[in-house]
């Protein structure tokens, strides 16, 4: 993501701005601390591949074909990318969103907040480990992201 232009990174961020959603995953993990974990997505959809192929060639990421919900649709190409490299990306097209700012700014956050447990198990001498009141903390951005994305009024 080193070097890009800035012509790029707006075009980009215009078009995750119309296109695309900032999400905070979570599901139910038993092996860790307080039970619950958290990742960081960023997507776009398109029934076009060539913008979507164009933000994996500038950002990197995956992309993947889901085919049409209703008989009279046409399947979508979906990019993503998850934990640093979404906050990468985020970072990088935050000066230039208009639409999703807020979302991407408590993207960054909590994905922040989630480097900072990480690796305390092997050892990382700046690690926290994982606590109920971590948790909790993450479990809030989570609602907070939700409501950012609701829909409607």
């Amino acid at each position: 993501m080193q070097g890009l232009k800035k012509l790029d990174l707006a075009w980009a961020a215009g078009f995750f701005d119309g296109e695309g959603s900032v999400v905070v995953w979570h599901k139910p993990a038993v092996k860790v601390c307080a039970g619950k974990v958290y990742n960081l997505r960023v997507s776009v959809g398109c029934t076009d591949l060539e913008p979507i192929e164009k933000l994996k060639y500038l950002f990197g990421g995956k992309i993947y074909y889901r085919k049409p919900l209703r008989a009279n649709w046409k399947g979508c190409h979906i990019w993503h990318l998850s934990s640093k490299q979404a906050k990468g990306f985020l970072g990088l097209v935050l000066p230039f969103l208009v639409v999703k700012g807020k979302q991407a700014e408590l993207g960054i956050r909590l994905q922040h907040h989630i480097s900072q447990t990480y690796g305390a198990k092997d050892g990382n001498p700046k690690a926290v480990r994982q606590t109920v009141e971590i948790v909790e903390q993450r479990e809030t951005m989570r609602l907070e992201m939700a409501a950012l994305n609701k829909r409607g009024t």
